[in-house]
């Protein structure tokens, strides 16, 4: 990986804000050219013009598409690993995580994380306008105790293959398990197991034991190697 102080980043990265010597940007070699070659844009913003971020760390080894990070706070760690493809746009407050597999693809995610983290695994697909919501952003307060309720750590989880339908919207603390589907629209509130399609508000399951290819026509490696084990359990 190429290691970058934030304020002295490659000139076709566009950069916005003010960061100590604490931010870094590290780019692989395939994202470098890429950016270089324009078919990776990459746009980094502070919300706040009159503050100044530290201890931030960007990570990235996509090979195309477009990547949106806002940052609105301290403490932010961003990785997008090897192979990654797509539209991605992050809104990341303090002290919040993402980790995005490698070989993952997105046709537009919205993430809006605070005192959170979104951790995915490998090759998953997102569709368009998906909504992660990692943290309630905003205080609910009891009123006989006077006391915020919801102030805790939130992590919302994908495993290995899963594939995010249009338009769906996951919520704090959901997990969705190896090789699942969400359905187009539904809002997953909650755990779900390995290889089955959830559907609904709030999401269900709809089906068990299954998985998806992004072939059409034939099963890609994730879907063979998620079927051999399936098989393999069962004998």
């Amino acid at each position: 990986m190429l290691k970058f102080f934030l304020n002295e980043a490659p000139s076709n990265v566009e950069i916005s804000g003010n960061y100590d010597n604490s931010c870094q940007l590290l780019l692989s070699e395939k994202s470098l050219d890429s950016i270089n070659k324009k078919s990776l844009k990459v746009k980094i913003n502070c919300k706040r013009a009159e503050y100044t971020i530290s201890d931030l760390i960007i990570n990235i080894g996509t090979l195309s598409g477009k990547i949106n990070i806002v940052v609105g706070g301290n403490g932010v760690n961003l990785v997008l690993e090897d192979n990654t493809k797509g539209n991605f746009d992050f809104r990341m407050y303090r002290n919040s995580t993402v980790k995005i597999g490698k070989n993952t693809t997105s046709n537009g995610i919205l993430l809006h994380l605070k005192d959170s983290d979104f951790i995915c695994g490998e090759d998953c697909m997102f569709s368009s306008h998906i909504l992660v919501q990692g943290s309630d952003q905003h205080g609910i307060i009891d009123l006989n105790s006077g006391e915020i309720i919801n102030k805790r750590h939130n992590r919302v989880v994908l495993g290995n293959h899963v594939w995010l339908g249009r338009q769906c919207t996951l919520t704090p603390s959901a997990t969705i398990g190896n090789g699942s589907i969400v359905a187009t629209g539904a809002i997953v509130t909650k755990v779900f197991p390995d290889n089955v399609l959830v559907a609904g508000l709030p999401a269900k399951v709809i089906k068990a034991d299954c998985t998806w290819s992004r072939s059409t026509d034939n099963l890609d490696y994730y879907s063979k190697k998620i079927v051999k084990d399936h098989n393999m359990q069962i004998e």
